[in-house]
């Protein structure tokens, strides 16, 4: 019976060549782009989902208010906010801040010319604790304890040591918010693509965040 069916149903789709073609490409064309879509929309979902304590993990905004309206919204904090939440509330575990005073790039000072990389941040210690990387080289527990410290993503490390070892090695920046002289102490795989946080050099935050008069760009906070 099935048999019959099939010769049947072939048969009618060989004596209409044009109309079999125009619903197959049709089909597949309709079954493409749902595939990319299903797949566009899970990347889209899977943002910033690495991280084990995502569900845990909240963002302090700063609001701008006049006359009972909300002027401004925007992750701009003071620096205090993050120890304080720790200090005055008990759920309150861990926290990071993310600083960088607007320079999202630096330049390397190395014999050779200098070297620009984008996606620079100052970083507590917490920020490894929150959002865990995937280590190569180093320490995750004290990469960023001590100041001047610096941790590097594979390609940051390929870029400025083509030809050697990164770890341990002095980085300088001679002029901005990240002068100073730095000691590589961790080496990490490049973040995904589905996370906003993205970066190729993290500074320990040791030398200029303990200042409470500073401003920092973003506080994240992890709650029980």
């Amino acid at each position: 019976m099935f048999r019959n069916l099939l010769q049947i149903a072939l048969r009618r789709l060989w004596q209409q060549k044009l109309f079999s073609l125009i619903n197959a490409l049709g089909l597949s064309l309709g079954m493409a782009a749902f595939l990319l879509i299903t797949q566009y929309l899970r990347h889209e979902w899977s943002y910033d989902g690495q991280s084990p304590h995502a569900d845990q993990i909240w963002r302090a905004y700063n609001e701008t208010l006049a006359d009972g309206q909300v002027l401004t919204l925007d992750a701009n904090t003071h620096s205090a906010l993050g120890p304080a939440l720790v200090q005055d509330l008990p759920e309150v575990v861990d926290y990071t801040r993310l600083y960088n005073r607007n320079e999202n790039s630096v330049t390397f000072v190395t014999p050779e010319r200098p070297i620009k990389l984008e996606g620079a941040w100052m970083v507590d210690a917490g920020f490894l604790r929150m959002f865990p990387q995937q280590f190569l080289q180093g320490d995750p527990k004290t990469c960023l304890e001590e100041p001047y410290q610096i941790v590097l993503t594979q390609s940051a490390a390929n870029l400025l040591f083509p030809a050697q070892k990164a770890m341990g090695k002095i980085l300088q920046i001679s002029g901005g918010t990240f002068a100073g002289n730095y000691t590589v102490s961790g080496i990490v795989a490049d973040p995904p693509s589905n996370t906003h946080l993205k970066f190729n050099v993290l500074f320990s935050t040791a030398q200029s965040l303990s200042d409470s008069e500073q401003t920092c760009e973003v506080i994240a906070f992890y709650c029980n």
